[in-house]
Order: structure tokens, then C-alpha cells, then sequence
């Protein structure tokens, strides 16, 4: 490794110490000869080697507890909530850092009533001495400390820079929220939600005057209580972890999504991200179709929000209520949603209602900028085929339909649908087929790619033809 300046050297702008953090004497050399270029710093480790912590000590006398690193912008550490992990750290941090990733790492412990279970570590003067260190931080993210929200605010509020905080697995509530966006330039802010059940615009309001993101862990009816009592008039993003899929009522999820699209939560919202606190790869599917119904235009309502919005998806899948969603609703949702990019929707019982290609078409028509698409339960119903594209040129990118319900009668139909819709050379369609889907339900879809495929095949040859003839004029 070069000297920095050096004819052909590489600048050293990151790092990461993986497994083992413990380096030998020469190594040590290099780094320091390297550590005014570091700027990223990555410490992933397992056990403490036994002289680990004095080396770190060695070198802090050795470097004259100096900054070691004194460029160092971000710094992600996983912590095993071993107090002398802050003895490394007085010897890594400068004053000047800005970004801060503490990942507590989980330890298994042996409890013969509960088998095995995780019990998180601590170390309750991490954040004192982060808030003594590292007062200029503007980023300051968490993950797996339990501790009590209330218990860490007097210390967050020693970081008068902070502007995005992320409490990943820390309950706060309404009083610790209030005092922390009051107190803190917050532009970014997440944590898990409690105590707000069953708050009211008519409570006192939480202002949250530079806020552009929002992420909430809770249940629908805490998630419901922080959008109603919080004013976020810029806010752009709101992502909620639903922890209670299983259980939440349809009244909550009406109140939720109504307090989300209503400009008193916030006048500038772009996106909207709503998924389970466990998500799972493999959505899961509705049982059979019992209890309170709505259609999700009864849960969504219109207004100046969905007409600004530009991401909206939704991954919660209840099973105490079913939603449905038509070819009606989605005329109704597109026309509303001009200014639309993103549209993943897989909270649909596919037992109450199908959409059928003719719903791409109201998609292409009303959202012109829609890039990524994503729907639930399509039908494979005859295709009507328009006499020429809505929108030509539109910028679809991606098409995934999720969980078809019946055979594809027609996929070469099907395919010259989508290539007259959306002609983007990019543009990507994708069928994920469920497990019980039976062969008769799946026929038809698999062969959507290879008329698509010919049919684009056969527009670029033609288009190279009329260039080539072009030529030919020409000459």
C-alpha cells in the first residue's frame, strides 16, 4: 500500500475489521501510516481475543490519545455490551464523527423454562459516554437495545446536532417523542411506539416542524394513535412495522390509513411503506374469507395527499378482516394518483376479488410516470387489446403479478397487451406462482415471457430495417 500522495497509490477511504479486530504490530503501522484517509470504519466481530482491549490501549498511548482516526465520518460497531468495548472506542472516535451504527449483537442464553431465549445485553453508560465523545453526531442508530426510551432521552438530548435517530428496538412514548422533537433539529426519526393507543387529534399535538421521515413500530391501533397526534406538515416518508397482522380490526385500520392521508399528519407525504414487523419472503395467505370486509378504496381515502403521492406499498396481510380491490377501484386509485411511481399492494383476499388485465390498462392511462408495478390475484380473463397505447412511451419498468387465480386464456394476447402498454426496452414482467396453485390455475402465465420476448424481438428487427432503409434513401 502506497504512501498517501504517491504516484499509482490507492486512497484508503474504508475499512472494515471482520471477525477478529485484534492486528499485529506491522499491521498496526500500516494503518496509522493510513488513518488521516479513513472516513468509513466497519467492526464486526465475534469473541474478544484476551489482549485485544490492551493492544487498542497500547496504541492509544502510542498515538498520544490523539484522534487515531481523524477523518472518520461513520463508524458501524456491533456491540456485545462489554463495558471495555468503550476503551476501543475512545481510541477510534474523534470528536468530529457524524454517523453512529450501534448493533447490539443478541447472546443466547440456556432457560430451562422457555428453552432458548434471547436476552439482549447492556451496557447502561454507552450512551453517556457517546453523548461525552461524539457530541457533534448527526445520524445515531440502534439496534437491539432494550432499554426503557425514557431512561435514554436526558442523554439524547446531549446531542444538540442530531438530526436523524433511529431507535429500532426502544419503546418511546408520547412524552419521550414530544421532548426529543422539540429538543432535536430531527429530520429522520424511528422507534417503537407505545402508549399512544386510542390518542386523538383532540390530545395535545406533537409538532414535528423539520421531520421528512417517520418510521413507527407499534400495533395498527398505536400506529393509528402517532399519526393522529403528530403534525409532520413536511414530511415525505412514513414507514410503519405492523407488529399485531394477526389480530388488528378493521376499525383500526381504517383509522390508521385515514390519519396517514390526511394533511394534518402532512401536506408533502411521497410515500407511504406499510409492512409486518416480520416479514416474510413468501407472503402469507388469507384463511378462509370470514369477518369484517372492506374494499381498499373504503380504507385509502382520496384527497390532495394520494394526489401527490408517489410510492405507495402495503404488505400486511390481516387475517381478522379482508380487503378486496377491483378493476373500479383501481380506475378510482389511478385517477387520483397522477404523480404515482411505485404500486405494491399485497394485502388483497384473493377469495373476495379479482383484478383482470384491464386493470393494467387504467394504470397505463392515469400514471403515466408509474415505474414499478405489483398485483395480487389477477384473473387470466380474455384480453381486450386497445387500438393504440394510452400513454406512448410509458415508463413501466416492472410488472409482477403475484398469486394469479385462474389460467391465462390467452398469453400471446396477454403479451401484446403489455407490449403496446408499456414498450420501455427494459421492461420486466414477473408471475410468483403460490405453492397451492394447481396446474390448471398456472397454465397460460410461464409462457407470457416468451410471446413478450418475440414480440420485442421482432419491434427492434423492424426498427433496424427502417433504419437501414433510411440509410439506403439516403445514399
Amino acid at each position: 500500500m502506497g504512501a498517501p500522495g504517491q504516484a499509482g497509490s490507492k486512497s484508503v477511504y474504508t475499512l472494515i475489521l471482520q471477525e477478529r479486530p485484534y492486528l499485529d504490530e506491522s499491521l498496526w503501522q500500516r494503518f496509522l501510516y493510513h488513518a488521516s484517509l479513513v472516513q468509513n470504519l466497519h467492526i464486526i466481530h465475534g469473541s474478544r481475543q484476551p489482549d485485544e482491549v490492551e493492544a487498542y490501549r497500547a496504541l492509544g498511548d502510542y498515538n498520544q490519545d490523539r484522534a487515531l482516526l481523524p477523518s472518520l465520518r461513520s463508524l458501524w460497531w456491533t456491540h456485545k455490551g462489554d463495558p471495555r468495548d468503550r476503551i476501543v472506542l475512545s481510541v477510534l472516535l474523534p470528536s468530529s464523527l457524524q454517523k453512529l451504527f450501534v448493533i447490539y449483537e443478541r447472546i443466547r442464553a440456556w432457560n430451562l423454562a422457555e428453552d432458548l431465549e434471547m436476552i439482549p445485553p447492556r451496557d447502561e453508560n454507552l450512551l453517556p459516554f457517546l453523548a461525552s465523545r461524539c457530541h457533534g453526531l448527526e445520524l445515531l442508530e440502534f439496534w437491539h437495545v432494550f432499554t426503557e426510551g425514557r431512561l435514554m432521552v436526558p442523554d439524547l438530548l446531549s446531542f444538540s446536532h442530531l438530526n436523524m435517530l433511529f431507535l429500532l428496538h426502544s419503546c418511546l412514548g408520547p412524552p419521550e417523542v414530544r421532548t426529543l422533537l422539540a429538543a432535536l433539529p430531527l429530520r429522520q426519526f424511528g422507534f417503537v411506539a407505545s402508549g399512544f393507543a386510542n390518542a386523538t387529534s383532540d390530545e395535545a399535538l406533537i409538532e414535528a416542524p423539520q421531520l421528512r421521515l417517520l418510521r413507527v413500530t407499534g400495533t395498527c391501533a398505536v400506529a393509528a394513535g402517532v399519526t393522529a397526534v403528530i403534525r409532520a406538515p413536511v414530511l415525505d416518508w412514513v414507514h410503519v412495522s405492523v407488529t399485531d397482522e394477526d389480530t388488528m380490526h378493521l376499525s383500526d385500520f381504517k383509522v390508521f390509513m385515514r390519519n396517514i392521508f390526511s394533511t394534518d399528519f402532512s401536506q408533502n407525504l411521497l410515500k407511504v411503506t406499510i409492512w409486518p414487523d416480520n416479514y416474510e419472503e413468501t407472503p402469507r395467505r388469507h384463511p378462509p374469507t370470514a369477518g369484517a370486509r372492506a374494499s381498499l378504496m373504503e380504507v385509502i381515502p382520496v384527497g390532495p395527499v394520494l394526489a401527490s403521492l408517489r410510492h405507495l406499498s402495503i404488505h400486511v396481510i390481516p387475517t381478522q378482516f379482508s380487503l378486496s380491490f377491483t378493476d373500479d377501484n383501481v380506475r378510482v386509485f389511478t385517477q387520483a394518483s397522477p404523480e404515482l411511481r411505485a404500486f405494491a399492494v399485497l394485502c388483497i383476499d384473493p377469495q373476495l376479488s379479482l383484478l383482470t388485465p384491464h386493470a393494467l390498462l387504467f394504470f397505463a392511462t392515469y400514471c403515466p410516470k408509474l415505474e414499478i408495478l405489483s398485483l395480487e390475484a389477477m384473473d387470466g380473463a380474455p384480453v381486450v387489446i386497445p387500438e393504440s397505447a394510452p400513454t406512448p412511451g410509458h415508463p413501466l419498468a416492472s410488472l409482477v403479478v403475484t398469486v394469479p387465480r385462474s389460467a391465462l386464456q390467452d398469453p400471446q394476447a396477454f403479451a401484446a397487451m403489455l407490449n403496446l402498454l408499456f414498450p420501455d426496452p427494459g421492461f420486466k414482467f414477473q408471475c410468483n406462482a403460490h405453492w397451492r396453485m394447481t396446474n390448471e390455475q398456472r397454465e397460460g402465465w410461464p409462457q407470457v415471457h416468451f410471446e413478450l420476448a418475440k414480440l420485442r424481438s421482432r419491434t427492434r428487427r423492424m426498427s433496424s430495417d427502417a433504419a437501414l432503409s433510411g440509410i439506403d434513401t439516403y445514399e
